[in-house]
């Protein structure tokens, strides 16, 4: 008893009252559990906004020049706009790139197989704009041999920084104007598979 006197004395001198301390204690409880949700939510919001190649992102909005000579849309501006209302995909190719060659030519045989696919999905061939500026020369090749229409942008990465593509990445915007699917057909011809089998289950054999 002796010992617990000081500590009730200094208690009563110093007016503390556990109700208070309660309350006190409750508040900053709902501060710290309020501060949490919110670091929740803005994580959210950050990772979708963030992420170029989501399903249901909007498409970028574009206006390229066609640069096949066998296309028929040949040196006209085919832009996001004019495709407005309607499904479309872009594949994005470089002249640089030995590989891109190969992966024209194949996508433009399996569309004049399934001329249900090329109806049903027109592709667009997207040719860098850095490559075409420094080496336009290098397009002949990539272009030889099939009638994809192909695309350069205007302006400097427009499309291919907007979506952040890499060489053989094909998007598939949906008639409402958003990504309905993207493809990383990166290791060609295996990646024929994907393309085809895409194709197949979308628009039939």
């Amino acid at each position: 008893m002796r010992a617990l006197l000081p500590v009730l004395i200094l208690a009563v001198a110093c007016g503390d009252d556990p109700a208070l301390d309660d309350t006190a204690d409750a508040d900053t409880d709902t501060d710290t559990d309020t501060d949490t949700d919110s670091d929740a939510d803005t994580d959210a919001d950050t990772d979708a906004d963030t992420d170029p190649h989501a399903i249901g992102r909007e498409e970028v909005p574009f206006s390229m020049e066609d640069i096949n000579p066998t296309s028929v849309s040949y040196e006209q501006i085919v832009s996001s706009e004019d495709l407005a209302g309607s499904p479309y995909a872009l594949i994005f190719l470089d002249s640089r790139c030995e590989g891109c060659i190969d992966v024209a030519n194949d996508i433009w045989a399996s569309l004049e197989s399934n001329p249900a696919w090329a109806e049903a999905l027109p592709i667009f061939a997207v040719e860098s704009f850095s490559a075409y500026a420094t080496a336009p020369g290098t397009v002949e090749a990539q272009v030889e041999g099939n009638d994809m229409p192909y695309l350069v942008d205007i302006e400097e990465a427009t499309v291919w920084g907007g979506y952040e593509a890499l060489n053989h990445d094909m998007v598939v915007i949906s008639q409402d104007g958003v990504i309905e699917a993207w493809l990383e057909l990166y290791v060609w011809p295996d990646s024929m598979v994907d393309f085809t089998d895409y194709m197949t289950e979308r628009f039939g054999s």
